[in-house]
């Protein structure tokens, strides 16, 4: 779901998934995708964009509006991986909720469950996702600084 969302924004950016799954007969999985060569002897003609290019792109072009909903929001409709790590893509309204609940308050529970509590660090987290986000990524202050409201896109959790 997530290569595909990421293909429909920029084709040649990542190959378009067509199915996958477990193993039957082992403990294996499968990918089925598109073959992309990207051998620069290639005599198939590349979009022309610098890997540079495609990822501005990508963190340029509006998200789509997630089914039930009547706009953009932060988010994704099910969980991805930035190595193996699962991501709480959990739709929000606005970024700074987003990135203080999905990623920050997340990472947090995470290293406890992993490495048990640690009260100040715990403090921080809470300060920084709850004070210092909606500070920094509130709509208003980066309307300002980017010349309008930020908005929901399509982006990478791994580049492999």
């Amino acid at each position: 779901m997530s290569l595909n969302a990421i293909h429909a924004v920029v084709p040649t950016f990542c190959p378009k998934s067509y199915a996958n799954g477990t193993l039957s007969s082992t403990t294996g999985a499968f990918l089925v995708t598109d073959f992309l060569n990207l051998s620069p002897k290639s005599s198939t003609l590349g979009s022309g964009l610098s890997l540079a290019q495609k990822l501005s792109k990508l963190h340029s072009t509006p998200a789509p509006i997630p089914h039930g909903y009547d706009k953009p929001m932060f988010g994704f409709p099910v969980p991805t991986c930035c190595g193996d790590t699962q991501q709480d893509n959990s739709l929000k309204a606005s970024w700074a909720e987003f990135y203080a609940d999905n990623r920050l308050r997340v990472i947090l529970k995470a290293a406890e469950k992993n490495n048990g509590k640690d009260g100040e660090l715990e403090s921080l987290v809470e300060h920084t996702a709850s004070v210092v986000v909606p500070r920094l990524l509130r709509d208003d202050h980066l309307k300002a600084a980017r010349g309008g409201n930020i908005v929901p896109v399509v982006i990478h959790g791994d580049l492999w």
